[in-house]
């Protein structure tokens, strides 16, 4: 299998504000799926982000999207082939962080996702793989810490 992946980014940095965009495309000739047969997958990706810088702070916003634009999954060995194309992702995330000395920082990060062309069977929930898809493809993550650089 050969993944071919292709990516553009940028960003300006004004005053306190920075502000960048990217854009990914990826493609596989081949890949396999429960029953081995190759499958071939395609995906466009997006995501604009910023950060403003306030003194010993930072806020993080980012918000982006992945279509897929061809591929197709074998969810289970009991369920047919499910088409993905034109199936498509968003994504919005969040983080605060602030500076609590030169190498360490606390924050608090979160993010809401709809994965509309992903299969929940690979998804792994106390140590058990999960054998349905859900109907609700939204995940919700939050993260709280301490982030120290040695």
């Amino acid at each position: 299998m050969t993944t071919t992946t292709n990516t553009l980014g940028a960003s300006y940095q004004l005053g306190s504000l920075k502000v960048g965009y990217v854009i990914q495309n990826q493609a596989n000739n081949a890949g396999v799926d429960l029953d081995s047969v190759a499958r071939k997958l395609s995906t466009s990706s997006n995501m604009l982000y910023t950060r403003y810088d306030m003194g010993a702070s930072r806020i993080l916003l980012a918000a982006g999207a992945r279509k897929t634009n061809n591929g197709v999954v074998t969810v289970s060995s009991t369920l047919a082939d499910t088409s993905l194309a034109g199936l498509k992702n968003t994504f919005f995330g969040y983080g605060l962080e602030h500076d609590l000395s030169k190498r360490t920082f606390v924050y608090l990060r979160g993010s809401n996702q709809t994965v509309n062309d992903l299969s929940f069977t690979t998804v792994v929930v106390n140590g058990a793989a999960l054998t349905a898809m859900p109907t609700d493809k939204k995940v919700t993550m939050t993260a709280v810490g301490v982030s120290h650089s040695f």
